[in-house]
Order: C-alpha cells, then structure tokens, then sequence
C-alpha cells in the first residue's frame, strides 16, 4: 500500500480546494487541455441577485433577431478558429476592447486555440436572449425551467434593456468545445466577453462524467469516483457569466463525499511506497484515440539518457496499479510524465490497462 504524505485540508477547506477551477489555465491537468479565457475580457461578476428579467430561448426569440445573433457569435468564433485576430477584434465591444488589446488576443488565439485546431461541426448550441425591467450590476437572470438541472442555466445581465448569452460548440480530435459568448447591443451586436472552455472527453460530456462518478462511488471505487466528479464539474463549467444548471447539482454531490486520501490536501503530494519517493505535480484524466486514459505527472531529478526517466515512471506505474487496482474500471490505461526538475525537459510512458497484471 501507499504512504500518503501531503497538507491534509480538512472538512470544507478540501472539498473547496477540490472542487477548485483555475480559469486562466488548466484545469484538472495539463491533460484535459481546459483552457478557460475568463477574466481576460470583462472581469469576473461576482454573484449577486437575481433580477427582474425575461430570458427568450432559441426558438422563442423571434427568428429575424435571433439570425442576427447567432451571425454575429458564428462569425466571431469562425474568426477565432481561422487565426484571424483582426475579424476576431473587430467584433468586440468597445469595453472589450479597452480591456483586451489586439496583441494580446492574436497571442491567446496563437498559443491557445491553434495547437487544438482543426475544429469542426461548429454551431450554435443555445441562445439566450435577456430583457431586463430593473437591475443592478453584477446580477443574474435565469433562463428555461426549473423543472430539472437540465433545463435551466443562470446568466450574468447588466442594467441594460437587452442582451444575448450564446453557447457555440464546437469539436476537435478527442474533445468537445463550448465558446461561451456574451453579446451587447453597440448598437450592432458585439461581444462584449467570450470563454473557451472543454465540454466533452472522447464523446463524454459533463453527465457522462457524472453518471460514472456516481457508479464508481456505488462501487465503493473512491479515487475514481473523485477523479470523475472533478472532470464533470470542471466539464460543465462555462465560465463565470454563464451557469449550467448540472453545475450546482454535481457540486452539492461533491461536498458530500469524503475525498479518498491521495487526492486529499494540495499538489504536489508525496507519496511513498517500497522506499521509493513520488512528488506527483498533477493527475487526471486525458483523451487519446477515443480512449480516457489517466495521467499523472511526477517530478524527478535532473536524468542523462531518457531511459533513467522510463525507468522512474515505470517505478511508479506499477506503484499505483498496486494502489489503486480499481482504476482500470473507468481508465484505459495510464499515462505518466516525468517533468525534469529545474529544467523543461518532459518524457512520457504509456501504459495500457490491458498489460497490467491480474
């Protein structure tokens, strides 16, 4: 078995620190390729009232409106997926563009979307259109029916008359995409903030992960029912100004689950086990030929031919099936990466969930 050494966070100190997003990079793990682009644009709301407001979606907002929406979001977000920083600008708000200059959206295009592209089937998977009576800043509207966690999402307004959340997705090789766009009237629409964010692994959305983190958990498979509960929280999330009505639901199940003990306490954890000393930077799960594998990233010394570093993630690798056995009910196998210490170097092994021994 595992020694476990880490800063143990007890009661709701954990489950915040577990059920944490980081919104300006990734999320779960370098794995998951979770880029966010929150705050970049207009900051981050807090959460404030509901207010006094009627939401119209997609059918029930009149047709002639709601083609000029989806034409200006789909023509944003064709710009963005083309590398085309200067269409892309052009569509901004005049407050988004005080905030984001045209440099700095050409890097996040060059650094963050292109090394994911091509991407394809891209549409318009929800528009929301939100007339407010009276407000203040900061507030929120709610947009379809309570009746279900799916039927429902909670939108950021602002005290202005009208204004329209557009959800456009999107795909690429292994992930599912959601541009989450948030448009104001200039007069013209322009976006006045948007949010990149993950919705799908190999095919599997936010309740996909849901439905086998509860499973797993039935199963008394703790550390991957966390591991899932995480990834279809942070598949669900679609930034700040936009609340899918999943979100609250899968959280309230997070809090009450208690956190197995390698996933207890902050990054990186040290865990020990025959002598042998990991110090894991990040662990999660990574799409690859429409297979959810499970990487973990440990950091090593400094290593002179690339086998020493095989060698220390195989070490580990064997460590972790003794561990965790269970693991290979959800995961297709593992894949864990060595980070040099001190330097940029990073080795690879892969192992499949077939090999391992019975």
């Amino acid at each position: 078995m595992w020694r476990w050494e880490f800063t143990v966070l007890r009661g709701r100190a954990a489950i915040a620190q577990f059920c944490r997003i980081d919104r300006l990079g990734l999320s779960i793990s370098a794995a998951m390729i979770f880029l966010a682009f929150g705050s970049v644009i207009a900051g981050e709301p807090a959460i404030a009232q509901l207010t006094a407001a009627s939401c119209a979606t997609n059918d029930e907002i009149p047709a002639d409106k709601r083609e000029a929406l989806e034409h200006v979001a789909l023509g944003f977000v064709q710009a963005l997926i083309s590398f085309n920083a200067e269409a892309a600008y052009a569509a901004l708000s005049p407050e988004a563009k005080q905030t984001l200059s045209r440099d700095t959206l050409a890097t996040l295009i060059a650094a963050g979307i292109r090394p994911m592209a091509p991407f394809s089937d891209v549409h318009a998977a929800q528009i929301h259109l939100v007339k407010v009576a009276t407000g203040a800043p900061n507030a929120r509207a709610l947009c379809g029916s309570l009746a279900s966690p799916e039927g429902w999402v909670s939108v950021a307004v602002k005290p202005i008359a009208e204004q329209a959340h557009i959800l456009i997705a999107a795909q690429t090789r292994n992930n599912g995409w959601a541009f989450t766009l948030w448009l104001m009237p200039e007069p013209d629409w322009r976006v006045a903030y948007f949010q990149l964010t993950a919705s799908s692994l190999v095919g599997k959305t936010a309740h996909d992960m849901w439905d086998l983190a509860r499973s797993e958990q039935q199963a008394r498979h703790d550390f991957n029912a966390a591991i899932l509960y995480r990834a279809a929280n942070q598949l669900a999330y679609r930034g700040p100004n936009f609340q899918l009505g999943i979100s609250s639901e899968i959280q309230k199940e997070m809090q009450k689950m208690q956190l197995p003990p390698e996933l207890q306490g902050q990054a990186p954890f040290i865990w020990k086990s025959s002598g042998d000393e990991y110090r894991v930077l990040d662990i999660g799960p990574i799409g690859v030929g429409g297979e959810i594998y499970l990487m973990i990233t440990q950091e090593i010394e400094p290593w002179g031919a690339d086998q020493e570093a095989d060698q220390h993630n195989r070490a580990l690798i064997a460590d972790f099936k003794r561990a965790v056995p269970e693991y290979s009910s959800v995961f297709a196998g593992l894949l864990v990466g060595a980070k040099e210490s001190g330097g940029n170097r990073f080795f690879r092994t892969v192992d499949d969930a077939a090999t391992a021994p019975k």
